[in-house]
């Protein structure tokens, strides 16, 4: 009897001792997983702080928003009372081009007179979009900051000059009329049918391989014989590139070759809507 006791003692201590060890060894397991799981998360929130860091001195740099006052710098600390900043050389280009494409006698008066808008209506949408984005990531708020109220202004001023050049050459209307107003294909609405960038990279042509040479060759923008002017320039492919480029499932053929005629020059809605064609038969955007 007392051998079968202490038999069941030892038993009893052994499972004891194997549980405690088990647990305590669990415990550990636990315990350095936690500290693992924490020390990890600290890392990953210190490097995007770091990065964070680092991206909004980049944007404060850009934008003026810079609160440090390093003896060094010269740029201002307050962009608010800083509206000059937008008056640059770019500016100062685009309204020139302007300038440029409503005396062009080789342009009707009216039609002169819609580029000119239409290449600083572009362009101070351009300038807003770039401006938001900046002051939002760095924490302003793009509305309230006067920012639009001053392009806006500007762009006004030109328009209002432009307007009376055009007038001078015999211009009608209170408004330029868009030269693709009323044309059914301008109106319709391209989509993007999968996550295609540009159409050709390196060696390999999008189009080509869907569609084969012989189509290729019909297409109106790209075909030398059609559009003789724009190939000897260059331009074509450019045309080509950005055309896919402002596909986005809201702006329609004319407002696309709005965008794309205020970059390289004004090109007939019906190249960019053949071009569209051309993509949707390659499978690589569809109608609205």
């Amino acid at each position: 009897m007392r051998g079968a006791r202490q038999a069941r003692s030892r038993s009893l201590g052994a499972r004891l001792g194997v549980w405690y060890a088990s647990s305590a060894f669990g415990l550990v397991v636990l315990v350095t997983g936690f500290l693992y799981w924490a020390m990890a998360r600290s890392l990953e929130q210190q490097e995007a702080e770091l990065v964070r860091d680092r991206l909004y001195t980049l944007i404060a740099e850009l934008t003026y928003l810079c609160r440090l006052r390093c003896a060094y710098c010269s740029n201002p600390t307050d962009l608010a009372s800083h509206p000059d900043r937008l008056q640059t050389s770019d500016w100062l280009r685009v309204f020139q081009q302007a300038r440029q494409v409503v005396e062009d006698p080789k342009l009707d008066p009216g039609a002169a007179w819609y580029e000119a808008r239409n290449l600083l209506r572009q362009s101070l949408r351009h300038e807003l979009a770039t401006l938001s984005s900046l002051l939002e990531f760095a924490g302003s708020n793009p509305h309230a900051s006067g920012h639009e109220k001053t392009l806006a202004d500007q762009v006004a001023t030109f328009n209002a000059w432009i307007d009376s050049q055009a007038r001078a050459r015999g211009a009608q209307g209170t408004e330029p009329k868009a030269p693709w107003v009323g044309g059914a294909a301008a109106q319709k609405i391209p989509v993007r049918t999968g996550g295609f960038g540009p159409l050709t990279y390196q060696n390999d042509n999008v189009l080509l391989a869907r569609l084969g040479p012989e189509r290729m060759a019909r297409i109106k923008l790209l075909n030398s014989e059609a559009t003789p002017q724009l190939n000897a320039q260059d331009l074509s492919d450019l045309y080509a590139y950005e055309i896919v480029n402002f596909v986005d499932g809201k702006r329609s053929v004319g407002e696309i070759r709005d965008a794309v005629s205020a970059e390289y020059g004004p090109l007939p809605v019906d190249l960019v809507e053949d071009y569209l064609k051309a993509c949707q038969e390659a499978g690589l955007i569809q109608w609205k």
